[in-house]
């Protein structure tokens, strides 16, 4: 209870500052310029308190560079039904957000996202060698282990977490199928989502 008391006081303090702020004019604008997109920043870098930027809602904030908290993308498909990806630890081009007095700063990111693929190999002396997308590298005969990681990447180099929202529940985990060269499948399982996201 009373670490939720801290977290809550962080906040009206940052929403303070913000507002006394605004009232003196000394402000930028920034836009989110993606639909679908909320960028969440920290105002006080020392703090995880963040503020919430949906897309087409201006922003005004005091001069400086802010951090990001995170990022989430939402999209509707035919049906209305609402989806979400949630961003990773890896930020790219936006892990940093400048704001100048009297000046607009627009956003964008998310979509179209690419995915990203990576590959580690434990062998038997319990190193492990790294493939980046379809570039792996020679994987010794007697390796124990090997894991296959898949993550979505956006335009501005922002890492989203594979593990997405549908409604207000994590979507079925996806089926991963091994094959041998014939086609055959040697193994078949769900997808394990990692328990933190990549970068």
């Amino acid at each position: 209870m009373r670490r939720c008391l801290v977290v809550a006081g962080a906040v009206v303090l940052v929403a303070g500052a913000l507002m006394a702020a605004v009232a003196t004019r000394e402000v930028g604008i920034l836009k989110v310029n993606t639909p679908g997109m909320i960028l969440r920043i920290k105002p006080d870098p020392k703090e995880k308190a963040t503020v919430a930027i949906p897309f087409g809602k201006d922003a005004h904030l005091p001069p400086g560079t802010y951090q990001t908290g995170a990022i989430d993308l939402y999209a509707k498909d035919t049906q209305g039904q609402m989806w979400k990806l949630e961003s990773a630890t890896q930020f790219g081009e936006l892990a940093k957000v400048a704001i100048t007095t009297g000046e607009t700063t627009v956003i964008e990111g998310g979509p179209p996202l690419q995915m990203k693929v990576l590959v580690y190999v434990t062998g038997p002396d319990n190193k492990q060698a790294e493939a980046d997308g379809g570039s792996s590298r020679f994987v010794k005969p007697k390796a124990r282990e090997v894991t296959v990681m898949v993550t979505y990447v956006g335009t501005k180099g922002e890492y989203y977490s594979p593990k997405v929202m549908c409604g207000r529940a994590y979507a079925t985990r996806p089926v991963v199928r091994l094959t041998d060269y014939d086609g055959t499948v040697v193994a078949q399982g769900n997808y394990s989502y990692p328990v933190t996201g990549v970068g």
